[in-house]
């Protein structure tokens, strides 16, 4: 499995590109079959709606790994996601669709293994997403 990661360095090489990747799993779940029906409503209210739902994702991400404190102002998790009633099977996919876009950025393995996949198969976390 190769070297073990080293998530100390995980805001400083990986912060800036944080807008990015919160954009393209916005733009790859909003086309993907299994979840764009989750995605519809929101890309009927236009351009301005998704782009302020990719900001939103984006500090949510960099507040979840620590680079940031309090830049996310949303809903709790379970909160966003009531009444989807999400499957286990529907979050280990988009968490599958997390790790596509992450190394399509160019994050190793190592990195996507070590540092950003332990915090969303925390069952604590997890909880608060599937089947609410």
């Amino acid at each position: 499995t190769g070297a073990m990661a080293d998530c100390s360095m995980i805001c400083s090489t990986y912060g800036a590109a944080v807008p990015k990747v919160a954009s393209d799993i916005t733009d790859k779940a909003a086309a993907d079959p299994e979840f764009k029906d989750f995605f519809t409503s929101l890309v009927a209210k236009g351009q301005p709606a998704v782009d302020a739902f990719k900001a939103s994702l984006a500090n949510f991400i960099s507040d979840a790994y620590k680079c940031s404190t309090g830049k996310y102002t949303g809903p709790s998790m379970a909160a966003a996601h009531a009444g989807m009633n999400i499957t286990q099977k529907q979050y280990d996919d988009f968490v599958a669709l997390i790790a596509g876009v992450l190394k399509t950025n160019g994050v190793p393995d190592k990195d996507i293994n070590g540092c950003f996949a332990p915090a969303l198969v925390d069952p604590a976390f997890s909880s608060t997403i599937v089947g609410k």
